[in-house]
């Protein structure tokens, strides 16, 4: 081979080699042993926004922050005492570069170190990793608000995997009160007795339905409360004092004590009558219809905790929509039943109506929850609407079913123990907050859209159920032993 025939062969092997590192989707930079660029190839240029001619023959710390220059240095002086010829950099954190606009961005990299002519070259392979990261922090961000929202909730929460394995809980008595188990039972124990006792009282005065118009009525007020009591609690939150907190705690002391006060001035009500010979201890556990409808009822009562628990982390995870719109759904919540609850209720008093409102109810829910499930996917505006809309629809069988649940459960029980009677329907709704939590968790937020799908359907199936079985309650009741109930 002749002398002008290797010349060419050299050439059009360098041609080659120069096309190759050219055409790379990383960028490859390659300095010597003073640390001045020799090599620059066309994904740098892009990466740093650096012509190769700029590039070539300046100092490789021009491409890296002043702050993280040191630390460049000192990888540089490692590796090359270690005499290494490849390796990764960034173990201890995250690389940054600096673009010939000023702009930094992330990037990983890894280097390689060769002998050539008797210089040491170091070759450097760099990826922009800024997608990455923004991903990373918004997984991370994601889990952040699921944990905020699983400890925002009076329930405890054990969410699985698909294969069944838990991978995060929440126990609300570690979670939120902070305090000794026995106290906190103790605490619960007194909440629900009342809850218990108050029912009763409703429902014992109230006769042909007056206690359903005057629970509607109560939670409507409530809802008002709740409201006042967001709006003092968002301040607190925005003030970001220990003062702004220690405020709403003594606002709210206050407020007991006045309440305190105000019931103790209300008339006395008689107690119930003492048991007659050979009447059941609990009568209600005898009642076989009144326990079918109080199963149905806990049934139904999981859209509660949808509203709660799933939609926050499907909003969240599974659509476009920002964050803050979980706090527009739960306040569309809440003004549609401060404002609406006693409306919707009106005529819904008895046994019978009480029974088909609640049919009714369970197909606004599960409509309800379809709105909520094609927001997946969908843009920003259209995840936006479905959800506001969803969160509407939902509230209005809420309501309605809420004032049905009312007139069922009271207008069945006798009026002498109706304290017994509604602490035990209370049970259907304490034991839908034992179970709904890992079944909605597994529906809605592993299964996705087709688990809305579902247990919107099985809430309408329970809810439609409610209308034979007050019936067939309402046939039976003297065969159980009630005749003083108002249905």
């Amino acid at each position: 081979m002749d002398r002008k025939s290797a010349e060419q062969q050299l050439d059009a092997h360098l041609t080659q080699r120069e096309q190759i590192i050219g055409s790379t989707m990383d960028a490859i930079i390659t300095m010597n042993e003073g640390e001045r660029v020799v090599l620059f190839n066309r994904a740098a240029e892009s990466l740093f926004l650096c012509p190769a001619a700029d590039a070539i023959g300046q100092p490789f710390e021009w491409f890296i922050p002043s702050r993280f220059r040191p630390v460049h240095h000192g990888h540089m002086s490692v590796f090359a005492r270690a005499q290494a010829t490849v390796g990764l950099m960034g173990r201890s954190g995250t690389l940054f570069g600096l673009r010939a606009n000023g702009e930094e961005f992330p990037f990983e990299a890894s280097i390689s170190h060769a002998l050539v002519d008797g210089q040491d070259l170091f070759t450097f392979i760099l990826r922009d990793i800024t997608e990455r990261k923004k991903a990373e922090e918004t997984l991370e961000s994601s889990h952040a608000f699921t944990r905020a929202v699983l400890n925002s909730l009076s329930f405890h929460v054990c969410v699985l995997d698909r294969r069944g394995v838990v991978f995060q809980t929440h126990d609300a008595r570690r979670g939120v009160a902070r305090s000794p188990t026995e106290g906190v039972c103790g605490v619960g124990g007194f909440g629900r007795g009342a809850t218990a006792w108050w029912k009763g009282a409703v429902g014992g005065q109230g006769v042909g339905g007056e206690g359903g118009r005057f629970k509607a009525y109560l939670r409507a007020v409530t809802n008002v409360g709740i409201s006042f009591g967001a709006m003092f609690g968002g301040l607190a939150l925005w003030v970001d004092q220990s003062w702004a907190y220690l405020a709403v705690f003594a606002l709210d002391a206050a407020t007991c004590a006045v309440t305190s006060v105000w019931l103790g001035r209300l008339p006395d009500i008689a107690p119930a009558p003492a048991r007659e010979s050979g009447e059941p201890r609990i009568a209600v556990l005898h009642d076989l219809p009144f326990v079918v409808i109080t199963v149905l009822s806990g049934v139904t009562s999981m859209h509660f905790i949808v509203m709660e628990l799933a939609v926050p982390l499907w909003s969240s995870q599974y659509t476009s929509a920002p964050r803050s719109l979980v706090a527009i759904t739960l306040m569309i919540n809440t003004v549609c039943v401060a404002l609406l609850q006693v409306r919707l209720t009106r005529g819904i008093d008895l046994v019978v109506p009480s029974s088909r409102a609640m049919a009714r109810s369970g197909l606004w829910i599960a409509g309800g929850f379809a709105l909520i499930a094609f927001a997946s996917g969908q843009p920003t505006w259209l995840a936006i609407v479905l959800l506001c809309a969803g969160a509407l629809v939902h509230v209005v069988g809420e309501m309605i079913g809420s004032g049905g649940q009312w007139g069922v459960q009271m207008g069945l029980a006798p009026r002498e123990r109706q304290g017994q009677y509604q602490g035990f329907a209370g049970m259907g709704f304490s034991l839908s907050h034992i179970a709904a939590p890992m079944l909605i968790t597994l529906l809605c937020i592993e299964w996705g859209r087709p688990g809305w799908f579902v247990l919107g359907g099985v809430i309408a199936l329970a809810s439609v159920l409610m209308v034979p079985a007050s019936a067939w309650a309402l046939r039976t009741r003297e065969r159980y032993g009630v005749l003083t109930h108002s249905g």
